[in-house]
């Protein structure tokens, strides 16, 4: 007992797979069985559920233009092959960039599995175990550069909000917020000074344009500078600037998520359409992009669906790689 209590500690230690036998060769040697030998050797089951786990794949999907059809819904035919790849033990990721209480709004629209289900949020800077409900990793905009930020927002006559846990943080509701609010669902907390109403930071900001892509652009690269090495700028669409810490991203999330699950490398797949997806299909083993996605994620993308968004594009993948039955896709 003692020499397998130490086995198990550096198993642990050094993130090692457990293994175990009981000498059984079929009834030729009585009184032995599987996982049972003589005396008081036995394998718990547990060696066996982590081998288990060891097969599942994971896979990290987009919601927006990706999972998710136009008016933000998903198929029957999704729905369950969604419900059959959880029932065969691969996990869902979903990976947005959406706040973490928009993200657990479409899990409970949808009825999708969230038992064993993770979600990452805000673009990667947050990580959501939704069986525990507990954030697993996360990282903030500091309030300095909060302030600045905005500041330069201002200047250039552009909206820019921030989040609390469970609320949008911004100055006031204009044309730009009526537009993002009729997909993300999130009370306002109106002020004047977001820095200081968001004293322990802001997991992202968002600076949106809901014409002129060209003003987001000069706004990164008149700001970013400033922020090197802090933050980083990434589009989700041609209307949305993301704003992350440095040290997020889909691409970071993903990395974590496999280490932390002890997912080997080679099952993870991940399924975008937009710039702010490119990490994490450069992260994944193998990257997919919807066949709606745009020239660069198609450009680094491993697979393209054939068919886009609004008809069951990433069923494609389940059918493929995760075991799902077949189905009618676009139904």
């Amino acid at each position: 007992p003692s020499n397998e209590r130490q086995v198990r500690r550096l198993a642990d230690k050094y993130g090692l797979l457990l293994s175990g036998g009981s000498d059984f060769h079929g009834d030729n040697k009585p009184g032995l069985d599987m996982g049972r030998g003589y005396g008081r050797l036995f394998v718990p089951e547990d060696v066996l559920d982590q081998m288990k786990r060891l097969h599942s794949r994971l896979l990290f999907t987009d919601l927006d233009g990706t999972l998710l059809r136009g008016d933000c819904t998903i198929s029957p035919a999704m729905r369950e092959s969604l419900d059959e790849m959880d029932r065969l033990g691969h996990r869902l990721v979903l990976a947005s960039g959406r706040p973490l209480r928009s993200v657990l709004e479409i899990c409970d629209a949808l009825g999708l599995p969230s038992s064993r289900m993770l979600a990452i949020a805000f673009n990667g800077a947050q990580v959501y175990d939704c069986g525990t409900q507990k954030t697993l990793w996360e990282s903030r905009i500091t309030p300095e550069d909060i302030r600045y930020l905005t500041k330069e927002a201002a200047k250039m006559q552009l909206h820019i909000h921030g989040y609390t846990d469970d609320s949008i943080v911004c100055k006031g509701l204009n044309e730009e917020l009526r537009y993002y609010t009729e997909r993300i669902h999130l009370p306002l907390a109106c002020t004047e000074d977001l820095a200081s109403a968001l004293k322990e930071g802001s997991h992202k900001l968002l600076c949106i344009h809901l014409t002129d892509k060209g003003a987001l652009e000069r706004f990164r690269d008149r700001t970013l500078p400033h922020c090197q090495g802090r933050v980083q700028m990434v589009f989700s669409n041609d209307r949305y600037l993301e704003i992350l810490p440095a040290d997020a991203g889909k691409g970071r999330a993903v990395e974590f998520v496999r280490d932390a699950l002890h997912i080997p490398a080679e099952h993870t797949f991940a399924a975008g359409d937009a710039q702010n997806d490119l990490s994490m299909l450069q992260a994944a083993h193998i990257g997919i992009a919807m066949s709606n996605a745009s020239d660069a994620v198609k450009a680094t993308a491993n697979i393209v669906t054939q068919k886009d968004n609004d008809h069951d594009g990433l069923l494609e993948i389940l059918n493929a790689y995760f075991g799902t039955s077949p189905g009618q896709a676009g139904a």
